[in-house]
């Protein structure tokens, strides 16, 4: 569970952050009434509640590599769209999973996520 939830924790992150530019995508209303108070709140009681589940060694290293994943995937969407639409969202989750999962299996020793 630790993976698919910090992975589409950085949605919202990415509405609150970067330009959504389908005018009439499903995801429109989404970017206009976002509330960043409420998205970090979020934010901030995800990463309590993986402390709980992770040693801190772990929740250091996926925190560099979702970091390191959100900001390449914004570059590549501004180079490519000047922002963002809903298949980019996709695309960041489901690189975000796949990076985070490459990344606890390459560690040393069992990792119970």
């Amino acid at each position: 569970m630790v993976i698919p939830l910090a992975a589409r924790s950085l949605v919202p992150l990415a509405f609150l952050t970067s330009d959504y530019i389908s005018v009439s995508g499903l995801g429109s209303g989404l970017a206009e009434g976002l509330s960043p108070r409420r998205v970090y709140v979020v934010l901030v009681t995800i990463i309590l509640g993986l402390k709980f589940s992770l040693p801190w060694q772990h929740l250091v290293l996926l925190a560099l590599v979702t970091t390191f994943i959100f900001m390449s995937w914004r570059r590549a969407c501004y180079r490519r769209l000047n922002g963002f639409n809903g298949d980019c969202a996709g695309a960041l989750v489901e690189l975000t999973e796949v990076g985070l999962l490459l990344c606890l299996a390459l560690l040393p020793g069992e990792v119970s996520v």
